[in-house]
């Protein structure tokens, strides 16, 4: 769906060199996020994920799901009669 629809509260992942481990560090522990996951990855990078405080979350003001839904619809109605043709 797009921009129109995005979740605010969907969680971040993100793979960092083991190199940068202080910088993974800082990447879980910003204020507003929940760390969800710090694992090493084979022997060469981090596996992080975090995701934000139910309280710090803010919703675009371009988000409405209902708009989101409409112009996936529309999108996919239009490219399935041009596979049709």
């Amino acid at each position: 769906m797009g921009k129109l629809a995005q979740k605010p509260c969907k969680s971040e992942t993100d793979l960092i060199p083991i190199e940068k481990a202080v910088d993974a560090v800082k990447y879980m522990c910003e204020p507003g996020m929940e760390p969800q996951c710090f694992e090493e990855w084979k022997d060469t990078h981090i596996l992080v994920s975090r995701k934000p405080v139910q309280d710090a979350v803010e919703t675009a003001k371009f988000t409405n799901i209902v708009y989101g839904a409409l112009t996936t619809s529309a999108a996919r109605v239009k490219l399935y009669k041009v596979r049709l043709e």
